[in-house]
């Protein structure tokens, strides 16, 4: 049985410069083979927040959900919050409605207990998402009238109230209220929703994933209330122009923009494609945040045996059994993504820098790079073909990181004799 071994560093007092070693790897008959390692350490310190909202409907306030089990539920957590993921998810459950008078009053106000417990489980999460699953009432009253919006009012007032008083502000909220809607009904749905939240409480986060398959006035005015936008990267890249206009149009005017993927069955698809890819995808249009279908959803069955499915796919990037999760190669590719988009934040903060310093020579590099480099990485994808079999330069991700370390931490000739000559070349090929 063939089988591959991969090593991951995470050097956390490691001095600057190169490090050589050797592995030895011996076989029980007495066969050994030497193999050399090198790492090199830049001087930079990497952040211990990083700035991506990274998020996979994880669902996490259940005891059991999906492929979550009372088992395996902390060890996941574990796992996903050393992956740099600060965007947790739960289900409904999280918000309670509470109870209502004649006059739209709170007469009983929501139990908190367990949003309590889900986000003490998330004691650093950057923003805390809850797909509400809203549907055209609330509390007996019907989408459109007063009543309606009073009571929504004081259900989101008592919600921003409740993040304040655990010591977090009301913008840390993001609630889901229809999971990608695509029709006139639900985009009205949602704009109603969103109108009474908003009244009440503005700071509160509302964040959609519309499918939209055609413009209209409806989808306009729901895309507009909202604050976040969040796009499926596969119709992203494969529609036509019009489609990316209506996100691009709506961050113009303010939307936070994010992407998302939910391609499955998960073993097929290309780690460095569909996964670290996104994190420079999204730098590349401005989006602040990335997701995927989903954490915790493995079709049902253990991930060491795939074969018993019944109908259900497997979604979820890591190994996942009834008591354990194990890390893949899929899933160290979000980390690296994430790190990646770390990266480029640094080298966009690191110009502004410059800015401010009037370095010219060493501006102009640095400038260079940040207005190419995503490009110069995403230029081998052809629309979303992310399958493992796809012939591409999967390379490309790990050259323009030791660019953006170069610049970030050596002397500007190193940076022009390296790397000035492959931008040249990139940016040949972005005009043509």
């Amino acid at each position: 049985m063939t089988r591959q071994v991969w090593l991951s560093f995470h050097p956390i007092d490691l001095a600057p410069g190169t490090h050589a070693g050797t592995i030895e790897v011996r076989d029980g008959a007495g066969l050994k083979a030497a193999i050399p390692i090198r790492l090199r350490i830049y001087p930079l310190r990497f952040p211990d927040q990083t700035t991506m909202l990274m998020g996979g409907w994880s669902y996490t306030n259940e005891g059991e959900r999906y492929d979550i089990t009372p088992q395996n539920r902390l060890a996941v957590i574990a796992h996903l919050q050393e992956g740099f993921v600060n965007s947790p998810w739960a289900t409904k459950l999280a918000l309670d409605d509470g109870t209502y008078n004649a006059a739209g009053e709170l007469t009983n106000p929501p139990d908190t207990t367990s949003f309590d417990q889900w986000v003490a489980l998330w004691p650093d999460a950057e923003r805390y998402m809850v797909f509400a699953r809203v549907n055209e009432s609330f509390a007996g009253s019907t989408v459109g009238t007063q009543l309606f919006s009073i009571k929504v009012g004081n259900w989101a007032r008592f919600w921003a109230d409740h993040m304040r008083q655990l010591g977090f502000s009301a913008s840390q909220l993001g609630i889901l209220l229809v999971d990608e809607p695509s029709t006139r009904e639900q985009y009205n749905r949602i704009t109603a929703w969103t109108n009474a939240i908003k009244a009440a409480e503005p700071e509160l986060i509302i964040w959609e994933d519309p499918l939209p398959r055609s413009n209209s006035n409806s989808l306009q005015t729901m895309m507009a209330s909202v604050d976040v936008l969040c796009i499926a990267r596969g119709m992203y890249v494969t529609e036509p122009q019009w489609y990316r206009d209506l996100f691009l149009e709506q961050q113009e005017r303010g939307r936070e923009l994010c992407f998302y993927n939910s391609g499955g069955p998960i073993r097929r698809w290309d780690p460095f494609s569909y996964y670290l890819l996104q994190a420079w995808h999204s730098f590349g249009i401005g989006a602040k945040g990335s997701a995927f279908w989903a954490f915790g959803d493995n079709g049902g069955v253990s991930s060491w045996n795939e074969y018993p499915f019944t109908g259900r796919l497997a979604y979820s990037p890591l190994y996942l059994d009834d008591t354990s999760v194990t890390t893949s190669k899929h899933m160290e590719a979000i980390r690296e993504g994430i790190e990646d988009y770390e990266y480029l934040t640094m080298l966009r903060a690191h110009v502004a820098e410059l800015e401010d310093q009037g370095a010219e020579a060493e501006l102009a590099v640095a400038q260079e790079l940040l207005v190419t480099a995503a490009d110069r990485v995403l230029i081998a994808e052809k629309g979303a073909n992310w399958l493992w079999d796809a012939e591409k330069d999967r390379s490309l991700a790990d050259q323009v990181r030791v660019e953006i370390l170069k610049v970030l931490t050596s002397p500007i000739a190193e940076v022009t004799q390296s790397t000035c000559g492959r931008r040249l070349q990139c940016l040949a090929q972005s005009a043509h």
